[in-house]
This record gives C-alpha cells, structure tokens and sequence, in this order.
C-alpha cells in the first residue's frame, strides 16, 4: 500500500521516523542546483534532532567535496559518519576479505581520482593500467605480465575509462577465476542535465561479458549501508529500530529495493530518475510517496 503524503499527513509522517537516509542525486539537488524543499526540510529535521544519513551511489566525490556542496546549498553541516558511500562499504568488504592481506595485496582499480586517492589514504595499494604494459601488444604475439599480488579487482566510474583498461582486468580474471571483482554501483547511466552518460554499470558490464564473471555490487540496493549506519547509530547509543528508520530515494531499483532489502520503511521522491507510473507500478515495496519536498513544507 502506497501512501502520496500530503501537506497535512506529513507532520505525522516525520514524527513517525527517528532516523532519516536520504539518496542524494535526485532527491536533494540535481545538476548543481539544489532541489526545492531539501533546505528547509534538513534544517526541519535538524531542530526535531532527527538521525540523518546520505546513502550515496555516487563514486566520484569524497567528503570534503560532499561538504562543500551541502555549504554550497546551505544544508546543515554533518559529520564523515554520515556520509555512506560505495567507497565506504569497499573498505568494509576488505577488511572482511580473507583472501586479502593489505600488507601484501593490491587493487586493480578502474575508478576516477578521487576514489584512487581515498584508497591510498587508507592504506590500499592501488594498481592501475598504467601500471601494465598496453594489452594491444598480445595481438602481435607480445607476452603480458600480471602482477600476482592483486587481491582484488574495483570498477567505478571512470571517466577515463579505455579498452585498455577492460583488457587488463579481464585478463586478470581469466587467469584467477576466483579473484574477487566489485563494482561501486550497479546503475549503467547518470542523468546530467537532459543527458544520460554512461556510469559504473555500464563499465562493469563490458568487463563481465567479455570474462563471464559478474561484479559483485557494493553499493545500493546492497545491505553494506545499512551495516555502517545500524553500527554508528549503536556507537552512539542510539536505538536501531527499523520500523523508526526511513529511506528517502528517487531510483527504485536501488533506493526502494535497498529499503526493502533492509527492513525499513521506503519513500520515494519524484524529483529524480524515477516516474510516477513507475513508482504507482512498483512491484518493489514503496511505502510512501512525495511528489516534491517543497509542496509539503
């Protein structure tokens, strides 16, 4: 059952929820700008001391990048804590890794910079193709070298992205089939502006057809998020009780079904990648629907 908030049911409807995960892209701003209501209803929530999270797909900012544009729109200042990104629930996967041992290890990333530089600050040995000699060269009978002490293999949005880069990883995951292989995010494009550009999945899908092997996502609609912010909210003595948690989300394939995923209540916001028909149609679970913030505030 869907519920469309309205004016007058939205008082209730805040007073239900302790804990706020808001998707960023889409929800809050979108192509620079922010998005009518996300001010006013972040500093609502600010002053009813509500749990606030930002549960982000998106692999090219870093934190202080995050913090300038929530300055930028003048959003409430957050804590690192709050912030979930793919990159955060990488770093949890590795520590969790058996077959990785950082003192040793290294990743074969296909990320953008900022991921590359996040990896490093945190002690990960980081391969790239530049790294390897040109794969192309195989193709005139030349041999190609592959490091044995890759443990793992990242594919993000890489906006360098080159068929060099998917030769070398499927390389790498031919001759050890059982090398781990992630992906940020599962979503194939990014709407910027009036555009669709092409975004991890995309990446990642070439890699896999042509090696047979599929990446395992670690972002939405996986459960790694939820992990980090039930293990912060219990560090801050705070109760994880999930019919008092809500995800604010406009892509359904990943922010509703991460919600249904977890066990927590969903509402979809209809600013973003997502149609009405589509959220009406939804056979993921939707609890609650907004048109916009800004007819509710």
């Amino acid at each position: 059952m869907k519920t469309l908030l309205t004016k007058k049911s939205f008082p209730k409807w805040i007073n239900s929820f302790d804990t706020f995960i808001f998707d960023c892209d889409g929800v809050l701003y979108a192509s620079g700008k922010s998005l009518p209501g996300a001010k006013k209803l972040l500093h609502l929530l600010k002053r009813k001391k509500k749990q606030t999270y930002f549960l982000t797909n998106n692999s090219t900012k870093s934190f202080p990048i995050f913090q300038s544009t929530l300055k930028k729109f003048e959003f409430p200042a957050i804590e690192k804590k709050q912030l979930v990104t793919p990159f955060t629930s990488f770093l949890s996967v590795l520590d969790n890794l058996e077959t990785f041992d950082k003192s040793k290890n290294k990743v074969f990333a296909i990320v953008p910079p900022v991921i590359d530089s996040e990896l490093k600050k945190n002690g990960i040995n980081v391969l790239s193709a530049e790294h390897h000699t040109n794969p192309f060269k195989i193709f005139e009978g030349e041999s190609f070298q592959l490091d044995q002490n890759v443990g793992a293999i990242l594919v993000s949005n890489d906006m360098d992205f080159s068929w060099s880069k998917a030769a070398i990883a499927g390389l790498y995951l031919n001759k050890y089939p059982n090398l781990p292989f992630y992906k940020t995010n599962p979503e194939p494009s990014c709407p910027i502006n009036n555009y669709r550009l092409p975004s991890t999945g995309s990446i990642a899908r070439m890699i896999e057809v042509a090696t047979g092997r599929e990446a395992q996502n670690v972002g939405k609609p996986e459960m790694y998020g939820f992990s980090f912010i039930t293990k912060h909210l219990q560090a801050n003595n705070k109760e994880v009780n999930k019919n008092r948690i809500c995800m604010l989300g406009d892509r359904i394939i990943t922010d509703m079904k991460f919600a249904e995923n977890s066990g927590i209540s969903s509402c979809w916001v209809g600013t973003g990648v997502s149609s009405m028909a589509e959220a009406l149609n939804s056979t993921i679970k939707i609890d609650y629907i907004i048109k916009n913030f800004e007819e509710l505030l």
